[in-house]
This record gives structure tokens, C-alpha cells and sequence, in this order.
């Protein structure tokens, strides 16, 4: 049996490059709903030319990093308030540990495994504030927050890391946070950080922005409050910038203009640790080595090979 109104969307792949990655696919099918907790939903591995896909599961599966040269995958489970660590994606035999956080987690981001970091809401009696915890590879300690819901996290060195949000962005010297002051009140999809002193963030809003420490400025925009841009990077020398349904734009040097390279990738988040460009779209992992050839790798592949199973079959 297949179900027509099967519907399947991947998110935060992270690895080495598009062919040596993990990601996350949530599945939903119409009849159910949209909802997340109408979903299901599976952590997968790209390797040696195949996919491997573990689930389904009920659990809502919030975000995802893989961990370079080890390959372990840690996987925030909102649902369980904890990460799943699987010790090699592509071979079921490996086994899976899992770690207790004490909110439940949204997002997941890490230097190295002596510095990872989750983050996401927790609270008692209804009252739901933001929280972060550290991991340095042994186990997880709450950090204090920036003072706003963290959406993306990324830095350089342990005292130089970036968490953009709810309205605000900033810095971790290792210690303490600092405001970082930003031309926008809007709520930051995205943060990258290319060096000391050169800041990317994007917004839900449509804004691009460039900063240091100290100052920002807005380089472009949609033009459209209702069109988000979902991610932004600096790769091989160019800015690129993900704006899920509207593609994939890369900046025109130093100035304020975007060149729409790539309509039809439907870009929602990067990563670039080893070499290679990794870009997450709904129905597939897409990389590229130069920024100029894109390529891309299991194209509907959880949705055909998990069809015969129905979202409540878990």
C-alpha cells in the first residue's frame, strides 16, 4: 500500500559535504494534519551512495549535528527533552545513547565535541523561558542565556560564538554574553560567522545584515516582510544566501545586490566544515566544492522508500 497524500520535508543535514551527511525528515500526511504532532519522524545518513533512515518515530526530532572526523550524529529530541547520539548513522548495529537536557531543545550547534551547544524552552507551571546547555563530551551543563529565544548559533573559538534570536544577537567570550547592537528588532533566522570582525545574520522578515562586535548595517532585503531569507554563509570567497522558496542568491562583491543564482533551490539552512558546501532543501541534500557546480543527493529518497508505511505505523 502507498499513500498519495504521503508529504516529506528534510532539515538540518550536517556532515562533510551533500554525499557524507546526516539529516532529519519529518513526514505528514493531509487526512492527519500538518501539525508536528501529527507527523513522524526519521534520522538519516548519506553514505556510499545510499541512504539509511532510522524511525519512524512519534518524537518530535527538532535539529541535528554531526560531529566531524568521528561522524557521531547528536539529535535534540524535543519531545524527551534529551539528544540522541548515533555513533554511526549509516550501520543500525552502532546503538544510540541518549542524553538528558532539562528543557526541551530547538536547535543544536557545535565547534568540536568538547563544544557543543542546544538550546531551546523549558519551564514549570506553563511558564516557558529559553534555555542552553553546554556538552564537553562527557556531559551537559545549562549555560546562561543571551536573554532572548536562541534560533541559530555559530562562532569560531569557544570565546567567540554568536546565538541570534527573538529580536536580538550576541557574543560568548566564553565567560559571559554581550549584546551585540543590530539595526532590527526582527527575529534572526540565521548567523554566520566568517572571522573576528565579519558578522552575517538573516531574518524572518527578509533582511540581510553585515556586522562586526561593535556595529551593523542592513546590506539588502526582499523587499517583502513576508519573505524570509533562512540562512546565510560565506563560502569559497562569496555570500550565499538561502531563501527557501525564493532560492538561492549570492551577493555581487561588496555591494547591496543579490545575484538569484538558483531559483529553484529551495535553500533552508547551510553548513560548510570540510571543504564542501552543504545546503538543505525539502527533498534533498544539494553540494556543492566551488560554489559554482551544484549537485545533489537523496532526492525524495525517505519519502519512496518509507511510502508503504503509514504516519500511525510507529
Amino acid at each position: 500500500m502507498s499513500f498519495d497524500d504521503l508529504h516529506c520535508e528534510y532539515s538540518w543535514a550536517s556532515g562533510s559535504s551533500y554525499e557524507d551527511c546526516s539529516f532529519l525528515a519529518r513526514r505528514w500526511r493531509d487526512e492527519y494534519g500538518t501539525r508536528l504532532s501529527d507527523s513522524d519522524f526519521f534520522v538519516c545518513g548519506i553514505g556510499a551512495d545510499e541512504v539509511q533512515t532510522w524511525g519512524p518515530t512519534p518524537n518530535i526530532f527538532s535539529a541535528l549535528w554531526r560531529a566531524l572526523p568521528s561522524g557521531r550524529t547528536y539529535v535534540a529530541d524535543g519531545s524527551k527533552c534529551s539528544i540522541h547520539v548515533y555513533e554511526d548513522i549509516m550501520t543500525v548495529e552502532a546503538g544510540v545513547r541518549t542524553l538528558p537536557l532539562t528543557f526541551a531543545p530547538e536547535g543544536i550547534w557545535g565547534l568540536d565535541e568538547q563544544y557543543i551547544y542546544a538550546w531551546g524552552i523549558g519551564g514549570t507551571h506553563g511558564a516557558q523561558v529559553p534555555h542552553l546547555a553546554a556538552y564537553d563530551g562527557r556531559e551537559w551543563t545549562d549555560l546562561p542565556t543571551p536573554g532572548f529565544y536562541i534560533t541559530k548559533m555559530h562562532g569560531l573559538a569557544p570565546d567567540l560564538i554568536y546565538a541570534a534570536g527573538r529580536g536580538g544577537m550576541a557574543r560568548w567570550d566564553g565567560r559571559a554574553w554581550h549584546e551585540v547592537p543590530m539595526p532590527t528588532g526582527d527575529i534572526f533566522s540565521d548567523v554566520f560567522v566568517a572571522g573576528p570582525d565579519e558578522i552575517y545574520a538573516t531574518t524572518y522578515a527578509g533582511l540581510l545584515i553585515e556586522g562586526n562586535a561593535t556595529s551593523s548595517n542592513i546590506i539588502t532585503s526582499t523587499m517583502d516582510d513576508r519573505l524570509p531569507f533562512a540562512c546565510v554563509i560565506k563560502f569559497a570567497g562569496e555570500l550565499f544566501v538561502g531563501g527557501l522558496s525564493l532560492g538561492l542568491y549570492r551577493r555581487t562583491g561588496r555591494t547591496d545586490q543579490l545575484e538569484h543564482i538558483k531559483p529553484d533551490i529551495h535553500a533552508s539552512m547551510f553548513e560548510a566544515r570540510a571543504g564542501a558546501l552543504i545546503i538543505t532543501v525539502p527533498d534533498e541534500i544539494i553540494g556543492t566544492s566551488d560554489g559554482v557546480a551544484f549537485f545533489g543527493s537523496a532526492f525524495e529518497s525517505v519519502k519512496d522508500s518509507t511510502g508503504a508505511i503509514d504516519i500511525h505505523e510507529r
